[in-house]
């Protein structure tokens, strides 16, 4: 579906008495539209809301993943300045790094 210049759509999820995708007219606040489409059904539970907008969705994760980088290259920077140590203290500080970099890739995903 082509969406024309200008035009904005919302999509309403869950309990409105009419869900579905709308289109929000010039000046419109979320509000207005909730009780152009019929309001809430009985069952809402309001405190339970969601309010999201997919580019801040794209933004956040890109700013996670780019955190997570910059993580990933300080740990690296930080096992390898340690160049004076015994053979089992590199074995230690490598599994280390290695544990720390699984557990914030695991956590970021």
């Amino acid at each position: 579906m082509q969406v024309p210049i200008g035009q904005q759509f919302v999509r309403l999820e869950g309990e409105f008495k009419a869900s579905g995708v709308y289109q929000v007219q010039p000046g419109e606040s979320l509000r207005h539209l909730v009780a152009r489409v019929g309001g809430f059904t009985p069952q809402a539970y309001l405190y339970g809301a969601e309010f999201t907008r997919q580019s801040v969705r794209e933004d956040q994760q890109q700013r996670l993943d780019q955190y997570v980088t910059d993580l990933e290259k300080s740990f690296e920077r930080g096992a390898s300045s340690q160049r004076n140590l015994t053979p089992e203290e590199a074995l230690a500080a490598r599994q280390s790094v290695e544990g720390q970099r699984g557990c914030w890739t695991s956590c970021a995903s």
